[in-house]
């Protein structure tokens, strides 16, 4: 079975009956359990040093010299049983608290914070700053990474310190639990390359230590329409230990207040309310609702929070898709990959086009043809299966076309990588005859050794270290991967329409 990883649909308003919020994953990449290991050495093994880990650091209280050297004898130890049995194990890739590799000293995580993390965030804010968060529950690979961009872009708007939660499993089983931010993508770039400082949560509180404390802040969700009455649900308040009060933002927040079923909310009216006019403002129109215990707080000022993020523009609607994106060219560009990450899936790149390990990858198609999800919008318009759904003709039609495009360049290949969440194998058994090909996730026992965000991840870094891309049409998954291989790699992209194209030529 190809690789074909499958997310599973995310929930729209809460969690399933009795589920309950899913752990804190372990940093990446490790193996989901201690039975999945396997007596046989890993495919790939990260090329990075493993740095200290933050539970030695908070919950220890050795002098430093001892520390030190204790470190040195067990790196030593460790290195000397690495060698002498020949073994490749996954590394477990954590950071050490206030430290992050390559970061630029202004942007330290010592420098935003009073402290290591602590059992209450607010104990660790620092009087003199103000800072900014969301707490995502859109959907991996793409729209939380949007609604993070746009939290991010909204605290340069806002001159405050951004606080980024991890990634929820909304679209893979609740087992997959948590994966950092810092996980996914490169802090110290980032935070560089907008220079301005980036915090995670974890950095503020501790998840083993926490405990549970009340918080005030907007719900820009119940903003999007008159019909939604409750704020916008996440695991993540609960993981940090955090009982919200929400408060409402005034309707006139919405890009289109006329249009109820439009969802967009505008950066200008989000960034006022860091400001004390139009906080006052939306507040002589709006009243919190109370946490659990039943209080009514004021959203927070030193702490400005939003329930959710995702649809936000500063001129039209979906922004994102547009050349001009302003959250594009100041945050979404800067987003690199975690560079363990990236090696990995440079590693899986290597083994599957059949170079030698650290040798130069040769150019390639990438392609992300959605297709699961999307087989349902079919019924919406009038068609039955998955019949309005783009052809393997048209996605042939599709790679020639950025082919040509490449080739203009001095580029000349015929390596095309398909990625899809397509489960019928007939349709993939058509994809092999053209052929293209695909890294076979279950085969290579990807998520029973990383864990099951490494699936979506690595193929996310495979279409984004392409030469050139396909994508399909109304996939913001694709449109990320498509801004990325433009940026990012000069290259030509092309998208597989499948909405309002005449039968013949889908």
């Amino acid at each position: 079975m190809a690789s074909k990883h499958v997310p599973k649909p995310s929930w729209t308003g809460g969690p399933p009956l009795s589920s309950q919020a899913p752990p804190y994953a372990q940093f990446s990449p490790s193996p989901s359990s201690p039975e999945s290991r396997s007596s046989s050495p890993p495919p790939f093994l990260l090329p990075l040093r493993l740095p200290f880990t933050r539970s030695y650091l908070r919950k220890r209280r050795t002098p430093l010299p001892a520390v030190l050297a204790g470190l040195t004898i067990l790196t030593l130890s460790v290195l000397l049983f690495l060698v002498m049995s020949r073994r490749c194990e996954p590394v477990q890739v954590v950071q050490q608290v206030g430290v992050r590799q390559g970061v630029d000293d202004r942007f330290a995580t010592r420098n935003w914070v009073r402290g290591p993390p602590k059992p209450r965030f607010a104990d660790n804010l620092k009087p003199d700053v103000k800072y900014i968060s969301t707490f995502v529950s859109s959907g991996w690979t793409a729209n939380d990474v949007m609604t993070y961009g746009n939290l991010l872009y909204l605290s340069l708007l806002t001159q405050r310190v951004p606080v980024l939660g991890p990634f929820v499993p909304s679209h893979l089983s609740s087992t997959a639990g948590y994966i950092p931010f810092s996980d996914v993508f490169d802090i110290a770039h980032l935070a560089k390359s907008m220079n301005a400082p980036v915090l995670e949560w974890g950095d503020l509180k501790s998840v083993e230590e926490g405990v549970e404390e009340e918080l005030g802040c907007w719900s820009a969700w119940m903003a999007t329409s008159r019909e939604i009455k409750d704020p916008r649900w996440s695991w993540i308040p609960g993981v940090f230990g955090l009982d919200i009060s929400y408060t409402p933002l005034p309707y006139d927040h919405k890009m289109f207040p006329e249009q109820d079923n439009e969802p967009h909310l505008k950066y200008g009216k989000l960034m006022q309310l860091s400001f004390p006019s139009e906080r006052a403002r939306a507040l002589s129109l709006s009243s919190p609702r109370g946490t659990k215990s039943g209080n009514p707080l004021l959203p927070s000022d030193h702490l400005l929070c939003f329930d959710q993020m995702y649809a936000i523009s500063l001129e039209q609607q979906w922004e994102w898709f547009v050349d001009s994106s302003p959250v594009w060219r100041f945050v979404g560009r800067h987003m690199r990959w975690n560079k363990n990450a990236e090696a990995l899936a440079k590693n899986y790149l290597a083994k599957h086009w059949g170079v030698p390990q650290g040798g130069l990858l040769p150019p390639y198609i990438s392609v992300h043809a959605r297709r699961g999800d999307f087989t349902a919008h079919c019924q919406w318009m009038h068609q039955t299966g998955s019949s309005c759904l783009p052809s393997l003709t048209q996605l042939q039609r599709r790679v020639s076309e950025v082919s040509e495009k490449l080739a203009l360049k001095g580029v000349h290949t015929d390596r095309v990588l398909v990625t899809s969440d397509e489960k019928d194998e007939t349709w993939w058994a058509g994809v092999g005859q053209l052929g293209y090909t695909w890294v076979d996730h279950k085969a290579l026992r990807t998520d029973e050794l990383y864990g099951e965000w490494y699936s979506p991840l690595l193929d996310a870094i495979f279409h984004s270290l392409a030469a050139g891309f396909v994508g399909t049409d109304q996939s913001t998954m694709s449109l990320l991967a498509a801004r990325r291989v433009e940026e990012w790699n000069d290259g030509p992209v092309g998208f597989l329409l499948w909405q309002g194209v005449p039968e013949g030529e889908l």
